[in-house]
């Protein structure tokens, strides 16, 4: 579940931790917002629950694809990460040295799931 690529002169938007989740999570955001059932929200509220939710999985997910590249691959990619390397590039080098990291990242995202709502 990489990133899409971005225009071909945009660098990869970073965090401190490292990369920055794709845009297409919001969904995945907004849906968790609604099975954890706040009920009806102001929308400053919202927008700021939101953003700490976003904040959170992408250390979650910083962390587990650090956590699973081979110890070998760590020195390379932080060095990818430190030339502001594109997130073509970024999602390639991920794809290439995690097995099944498509299915890895699904399982992070689940996980995440599960702790928000209180479910594990």
């Amino acid at each position: 579940m990489p990133n899409p690529a971005p225009p071909k002169n945009q660098k990869t938007p970073k965090t401190e931790e490292g990369i920055k989740l794709a845009p297409s999570l919001d969904k995945f955001i907004d849906h968790l917002i609604e099975e954890k059932k706040f009920g009806k929200l102001d929308p400053d509220i919202k927008t700021q629950i939101k953003k700490d939710l976003i904040d959170r999985l992408e250390g979650v997910v910083n962390a587990k694809l650090i956590l699973a590249l081979p110890p070998d691959k760590l020195a390379e990619f932080e060095k990818l990460l430190a030339q502001d390397a594109s997130q073509t590039a970024v999602d390639k080098f991920l794809k290439d040295n995690i097995p099944n990291l498509e299915l890895y990242l699904a399982g992070t995202l689940a996980d995440f799931r599960k702790k928000y709502l209180g479910i594990l």
